[in-house]
C-alpha cells in the first residue's frame, strides 16, 4: 500500500448493525439456546435492522455519526432449517443471529426492502455519503493482484505456444490452467484475484482453508448485487488442496476440495475412498493426483517411481475417486538443464500411466480412467514455464501473484 504520508490524513470507519422486533433490540445471541430462540421468535414475522455508521477525519476532528435501516421478512423456518443453521456455528457474532450472507441465512428471507448493504453490516451507500458530507476523498488501495494474474496468465499462454509449436505431433495441449496458491493470504485477496478473472484457488493446510472457503463464498453473495454480468460472479470458486495430506485430515478435505493434488500413498488412497463412499452426495466421486517424487528427495512427499504404478492400479480400481493424472514437486535449481529433465522425468511417467491405462484390465478399473488421467501438476512461481515447455497442465504459482507469504 505504500507509506503513509502525514497530508493524507486518516480516517476511522466504525459500524454496528442491531435487530428490532417490536419493542425488543436484539444483539447477538449468547449461546445456542438464545439463538434458537430467537430464530424461532423471528420466524414468518417482519423485522427491522439499523446499521449505525460513525466516520472521523482525525486531521480535522470533524465526525458524523448516520444509520440506515432496512426492513426483512422471514418466510415460516422449519426446526430442522434452524438447527441446521446453528450447527454452522454462523449464528454466534450476527445481531438476530443470522447474516444474510450465509447460504442458509439468504434461504429464512422472503423479501427485503432497503439497502442489503445495510443487512449486511455495512451500508456502503450511507458511508459514500459521509465521505461526501465530509468533503473527503478517500484513496482507493490499487491491488497488485490484478496485474500479476494478467502478467502470469499471458506468461502461461507464451509458454503454451510454444510448447505446442515444439510439439512432434500435430496435437496439442489446451492453455495450461493457472493455480493460484493463496496459502497464508487473507480472503479479501482471493476476492480480488477473483475480480481478476481467477477461478482456481489452492490451499496448503486444511485448518486453514476451510474456513477461507466459507468466507470467501459469503464475500461473493455480498459482492453478487454489485455487480452487472459481466462479472461473471456465478462462476463458481474449484478449490485445490495440494499440501501434504495427514490421513486423520481427509474428512477436512474430501468433498470440500474439488482435486486433492498430493495423494503420495495405498493408505491415503484408502482413507480417501473410504470418506468418498460415506459422503451424502449421490454419485460424488472425489478428484486427486497422484504424487510421485522423481528425484527420491527424503524431505518431499510422494511415491517413488517403484511405488507410483501400484499406486496407480489400486486407485483406479476404487469407485468413489476419479484420478485425473499426476503431480510432482521437482527439485528447485538454478540449473535449467537438470530442472528440464527432472519436468521431463514427470512426464515420461504421466505418459507410461497413460499407456498402461489404455492397455490395462478395464474389468477391474472404474469406467473412464484412461480419460479420466489428463493432468499434469507441476511448476511454481520458480519454473512454471519451464513446466510448461515439458507438458505442464496445471501449474501452481503464488508468490507471483500474492506477494511473499504472510
Amino acid at each position: 500500500m505504500g507509506k503513509w504520508a502525514p497530508e493524507q490524513g486518516i480516517l476511522v470507519l466504525a459500524s454496528d448493525t442491531v435487530v428490532v422486533f417490536g419493542d425488543q433490540i436484539i444483539g447477538k445471541p449468547k449461546d445456542e439456546k438464545e439463538a434458537r430462540l430467537v430464530l424461532g421468535r423471528l420466524s414468518g414475522q417482519t423485522h427491522e435492522v439499523i446499521t449505525a455508521v460513525s466516520l472521523i477525519d482525525v486531521s480535522t476532528g470533524r465526525r458524523l455519526l448516520a444509520h440506515a435501516v432496512a426492513r426483512v421478512k422471514f418466510r415460516a423456518l422449519s426446526e430442522k432449517q434452524i438447527n441446521d443453521y446453528i450447527a454452522t456455528g454462523d449464528p454466534f457474532d450476527k445481531a438476530g443471529s443470522y447474516g444474510i450472507q450465509n447460504a442458509l441465512a439468504a434461504d429464512f428471507v422472503e423479501s427485503f426492502d432497503g439497502d442489503y448493504d445495510t443487512i449486511v453490516g455495512l451500508p456502503m451507500a450511507l458511508v459514500e455519503k459521509c465521505f461526501r458530507d465530509l468533503e473527503v476523498k478517500p484513496e482507493r488501495r490499487v491491488s497488485p493482484i490484478r496485474e500479476n494474474i494478467l502478467r502470469v496468465k499471458s506468461e502461461i499462454e507464451t509458454a503454451a505456444r510454444a510448447f505446442n509449436a515444439a510439439a512432434e505431433q500435430n496435437t496439442s495441449h489446451s492453455s495450461p490452467k493457472l493455480v493460484a496458491v493463496s496459502k497464508t493470504k487473507p480472503a479479501i485477496d482471493v476476492i480480488e484475484a477473483y475480480l481478476a478473472g481467477q477461478r482456481i484457488f489452492a490451499e496448503n493446510y486444511a485448518q486453514e482453508a476451510v474456513p477461507k472457503i466459507s468466507e470467501v463464498a459469503d464475500l461473493l453473495r455480498i459482492l453478487r448485487p454489485k455487480f452487472d454480468d459481466s462479472v461473471k460472479l456465478q462462476d463458481t470458486v474449484e478449490w485445490h488442496f495440494v499440501g501434504a495430506l495427514q490421513s486423520k485430515k481427509v474428512k477436512q478435505v474430501v468433498g470440500v476440495f474439488d482435486l486433492i493434488h498430493s495423494v503420495d500413498r495405498l493408505s491415503l488412497v484408502e482413507e480417501i475412498e473410504k470418506r468418498a463412499a460415506s459422503f451424502a452426495r449421490p454419485g460424488f466421486r472425489q478428484k486427486i493426483l497422484l504424487q510421485v517424487n522423481i528425484a527420491d528427495e527424503a524431505t518431499k512427499a510422494g511415491a517413488s517411481r517403484e511405488d507410483f504404478f501400484a499406486l496407480l492400479t489400486r486407485a483406479v480400481k476404487c469407485p468413489h475417486l476419479r484420478v485425473c493424472g499426476v503431480m510432482a514437486l521437482p527439485p528447485l535449481t538454478d540449473d535449467v538443464s537438470l530442472a528440464r529433465a527432472r519436468f521431463a522425468e514427470v512426464r515420461a511417467i504421466f505418459e507410461q500411466a497413460r499407456e498402461m491405462l489404455s492397455a490395462g484390465p478395464q474389468a477391474d478399473w472404474q469406467a473412464g480412467a484412461e480419460s479420466d488421467f489428463v493432468e499434469i501438476s507441476m511448476g511454481t512461481t520458480n519454473d512454471f514455464a519451464l513446466a510448461i515447455s515439458e507438458g505442464a497442465t496445471l501449474v501452481r504459482i503464488g508468490t507471483a501473484l500474492f506477494g511473499a507469504r504472510s
